[in-house]
């Protein structure tokens, strides 16, 4: 048997599960007025607790959050700009030479049919590279907004 008070961490031990706390505390608390009193405040106390109803808000968390969010700010980018003229520059350049020189790339493609395959293949998977590395860019860039807020 205990010889002093249980402390109140015990004695919470004991409320919660007393048959898997030490059978000392369960023998001190059947002999122990004071302690037995406290362990019954105890139960009174997480009873009480446990009949609370859970609280509910009465508005909508999602908007009130969302409205508070930074909304991205529309600028005009040049570098799109540039991007597309690019492409329609190199895209132009190269219809104008299959124009120009449809008699030879026609037997270049019967003679080389592999070879263009793997250009083909290759082109395919550097655009899907810097697609990839784009997205990975943007995704890391919405992050770092996210934890700054």
């Amino acid at each position: 048997m205990i010889a002093e008070h249980l402390s109140e961490n015990e004695l919470q031990q004991y409320v919660s599960d007393s048959l898997h706390c030490e059978q000392s505390i369960r023998e001190h608390i059947k002999s122990c007025y004071i302690c037995k009193e406290k362990a019954e405040t105890y139960q009174i106390l997480f009873s009480g607790i446990q009949r609370q109803q859970k609280p509910e808000f009465d508005f909508n968390l999602t908007d009130l959050v969302i409205a508070q969010l930074e909304q991205p700010k529309r600028s005009f980018s040049t570098n799109i700009v540039v991007a597309y003229l690019l492409s329609s520059i190199g895209i132009t350049a190269v219809l104008i030479s299959c124009f120009l020189f449809h008699e030879y790339l026609s037997g270049l493609f019967i003679r080389y049919s592999n070879l263009l395959i793997y250009l083909f293949m290759a082109i395919t998977a550097v655009v899907f590279l810097f697609q990839c590395i784009e997205i990975c860019r943007k995704y890391k860039k919405q992050i770092g907004v996210l934890n700054l807020s």
